[in-house]
């Protein structure tokens, strides 16, 4: 880009302008030095505050001037339209764009915003939904070459220039493994452990491909199921371990699963209730208690239906004239699984 353009201005000829314009730090992707009306064109109380905030290197405008930081000359300008998707639905700056070397050395772009009309609107309604997406999205082509990355996607993995798909999960196998799968049948899906910036995390990947020919790349989701699964396991632990003091403390157990059909009985069942468990197992509640149970009390009826936990004395009786009625204390709770489903 020519360097023959106007003087790159001043910091201080630009303070108390009306138009937005700010020093961007090419190296350290951010903002370095704004006047007022920066400060106000992305909502920041102070510079300190600005200096301080994260950019997305996929945000339309960042991107725009991380190319431009490559491809000004000394002192060479070029107009531009930049889109901050961040700093509202509407915040599009038309503005000359300056070579600016910073004062360690490192290169800079000068943005001073003009007070020209803007252009068409230059992003989709959807590339905006993905810049605010809490799920990790990136996209890349058949090569697994990243396209781009949401800004979710960028706090879970660090992404270089030019960078491949095996080295942002630091795992090219399962690279391998998405790439394939996706280009094979059209869409992969799998939960696996893979290394973030904070360590490794229960992903599940959900990838489709979108496009054909040469312009066919594949889209990747990715949901942190981590504390999730963690609490998961927490709860199945739990459970195990109530069952097994259940099963200390009582005479025999059984389980109904979420239909109240009988699919476990303990080995003290017989013995308890004079039935043989291979006679019960596979068969409803309802049928059991017609069967067995002597006037039963119709709340375990209803506690059954609101699915709440019971307690109740019962005369049970085995179907044989020749045995006599049992009578037996039973207490039951209802079981549901993580997701809040009832099981039994």
């Amino acid at each position: 880009m020519s360097a023959n353009a106007p003087s790159v201005p001043a910091l201080d000829d630009l303070k108390d302008v009306k138009e937005p314009s700010w020093l961007w730090d090419a190296g350290r992707q951010r903002v370095v030095w704004s006047n007022d009306a920066g400060l106000d064109f992305f909502h920041a109380e102070s510079l300190f505050d600005l200096i301080d905030r994260r950019f997305s290197r996929t945000e339309p405008g960042v991107a725009r001037i991380m190319e431009l930081a490559g491809q000004l000359e000394p002192k060479g300008s070029v107009p531009d339209y930049l889109v901050f998707p961040s700093a509202g639905s509407d915040a599009g700056l038309s503005c000359t764009c300056y070579e600016r070397q910073l004062p360690d050395g490192r290169p800079g772009v000068l943005v001073v915003g003009t007070s020209s009309e803007a252009p068409a609107e230059t992003q989709t309604p959807a590339d905006l939904i993905l810049s605010t997406l809490p799920l990790a999205i990136i996209t890349f082509n058949p090569s697994g070459t990243v396209l781009s990355a949401n800004p979710a996607a960028e706090d879970l993995f660090t992404f270089a220039d030019q960078a491949d798909l095996g080295a942002v999960l630091a795992d090219r196998d399962l690279a391998q493994q998405v790439i394939q799968g996706t280009l094979t049948t059209g869409t992969f899906s799998k939960l696996s452990t893979v290394e973030c910036r904070y360590g490794r995390r229960d992903l599940r990947l959900f990838a489709q491909a979108i496009g054909e020919s040469a312009g066919r790349h594949i889209y990747l989701m990715l949901d942190d199921v981590t504390d999730r699964r963690a609490l998961e396991r927490h709860l199945h632990d739990r459970a195990e371990s109530l069952s097994e003091f259940i099963s200390s403390a009582a005479d025999f157990t059984w389980q109904l699963d979420a239909h109240y059909v009988f699919v476990e009985l303990s080995e003290g069942f017989e013995e308890a209730t004079g039935v043989a468990a291979d006679a019960v197992v596979n068969l409803l509640w309802g049928d059991v208690s017609d069967a067995h149970l002597v006037d039963p009390d119709p709340l375990i009826g209803y506690y059954l239906d609101q699915k709440r936990a019971w307690k109740a004395q019962i005369v049970w009786h085995t179907g044989r004239a020749a045995d006599g009625a049992r009578r037996l204390t039973l207490s039951a709770m209802p079981l549901f699984a993580p997701d809040g489903t009832f099981t039994g």
